[in-house]
């Protein structure tokens, strides 16, 4: 058996729950209209009838009493005033006076003219309410049926007579019967009005649940990236069901989600500490390429890099700076501790500007920026005297060495190559030179 979709259930349960306080809300109503329409007919004929009997002359009612009274001028006269009062209202089918003698009901006059009671005819079976009419205002509290028809009637005592006398006033039932019908018409009227409110305000609300549900379940596709409705059979319950199942898998989606989450800011911290690492190492092993391994010195290719990085500030501002190579005589096995003292010595004369690194296994290069030509040569000379009266340590003894130096300075119309091709010539030229140990080289350019 196929379920019921939510939307019905909703419907059928917001209709009937309309409908259920319409009906008994209508019903208190009809109930209370019925009964205050059947009132107000009553008070009608009550007053009615209360009035009217105040308005019969008591002396001529007296004069009344057989069958033959009726050629009297006065039984005329009354017939004529009741007559001429049913006329004048639609709503009263008979008005009559009656007189009580004895336990017996009679009439004295009738207002019916196709088949009046005559004067003094016997009424059989009187209601209890027009018993009641002979002392007191009364009125019928059923509709009542006679020889002239069915009737709703009401009653007053005429005071003052011989015998006690009343007036009636009778409304036809058809009458009453109208007045009942206009009121279940206009009842059912209501009634077929707010079928229809309750019809259109259920399938609203109904529609606007199960619409607020649908754009849910959108969400929840949208959130797990794949089509929930896929993963749900159209039997399993109604929306309600599918919703609640909807959500476990969105549910599960998400607890999926954060593991998964988990384990990829698991694995970004895995790489990125290894990358750190990385990174680390590489630093170290740049710091230990630009320096010598063993002396803890600038190698070639750092001193390269800060001579590229000068050549670039002397375009901006046209600062000199001079290269220059210093060699020396080096005994085998022992360079290294060699370069170690000679750069010791180096340390405690450059400036904070000056740089110098190693060459080569026996030559150290320095750059002094900011320098002349003249200024640079003096300055080389008084670090050559001082190296060359230094002793240095090697194979536990005290020596003295021997210093060559090539100088250059670097010229923009040069490029690096050159400079260096001049740097190299000059210190072969101090080199093979007896007389001089320091040669600035200041011709042009080397060819290839």
């Amino acid at each position: 058996m196929m379920n019921m979709s939510t939307r019905t259930k909703l419907f059928l349960s917001h209709f009937f729950t309309i409908m259920l306080i319409i009906v008994v809300i209508g019903g208190f109503f009809y109930k209370s209209a019925t009964n205050d329409l059947m009132n107000s007919l009553q008070s009608r004929l009550l007053n009615s009838s209360a009035l009217l009997a105040q308005s019969f002359d008591v002396s001529e009612l007296n004069q009344l009493r057989h069958p033959s009274s009726e050629k009297k001028a006065v039984s005329a006269k009354n017939v004529r005033k009741i007559r001429e009062l049913v006329e004048t209202n639609s709503d009263i089918a008979f008005i009559y006076l009656m007189r009580l003698v004895e336990g017996h009901v009679y009439f004295i006059i009738d207002s019916d003219k196709e088949a009046p009671a005559f004067t003094g005819e016997l009424y059989e079976n009187p209601p209890a309410a027009l018993i009641r009419g002979f002392d007191q205002p009364s009125v019928d509290d059923m509709i009542n049926e006679d020889q002239w028809g069915s009737f709703l009637s009401g009653y007053a005592p005429i005071k003052g007579g011989k015998d006690k006398m009343l007036v009636g006033i009778d409304m036809r039932a058809d009458q009453v019967h109208e007045k009942f019908v206009q009121l279940r018409k206009n009842a059912l009227i209501s009634c077929i009005a707010a079928i229809i409110i309750a019809f259109l305000l259920s399938h609203f609300l109904s529609r606007h649940f199960t619409h607020r549900m649908d754009r849910l379940m959108s969400l929840f596709s949208e959130v797990a990236q794949k089509p929930i409705y896929e993963l749900i059979e159209r039997d399993d319950g109604d929306e309600l069901d599918r919703l609640s199942f909807a959500f476990d898998i969105l549910a599960k989606h998400i607890n999926e989600e954060q593991t998964r989450n988990e384990d990829l800011k698991q694995n970004l911290e895995e790489k990125l500490a290894a990358e750190i690492q990385q990174r680390l190492q590489l630093e170290e092993q740049l710091q230990q390429d630009q320096t010598h391994i063993k002396k803890n010195m600038l190698n070639q290719r750092a001193i390269m890099q800060i001579i590229k990085n000068e050549m670039k500030r002397h375009a901006e501002d046209q600062h000199p700076f001079n290269l220059a190579l210093l060699r020396f005589k080096y005994i085998d096995g022992f360079d290294d501790e060699l370069v170690i003292q000679v750069s010791t010595y180096l340390n405690t004369l450059v400036s904070e500007s000056d740089v110098f690194a190693r060459w080569d296994t026996k030559t150290l290069i320095l750059m002094l920026p900011n320098m002349s030509e003249n200024d640079v040569t003096d300055r080389i000379q008084q670090m050559q005297l001082y190296l060359e009266s230094s002793d240095f340590f090697v194979d536990e003894k005290y020596i003295k060495l021997l210093f060559h130096v090539g100088i250059n300075t670097y010229h923009e119309e040069k490029s690096l190559d050159e400079t260096i091709r001049c740097l190299d010539m000059a210190l072969n030229e101090a080199r093979d030179s007896r007389g001089n140990s320091i040669v600035f080289w200041s011709g042009q350019a080397l060819s290839s």
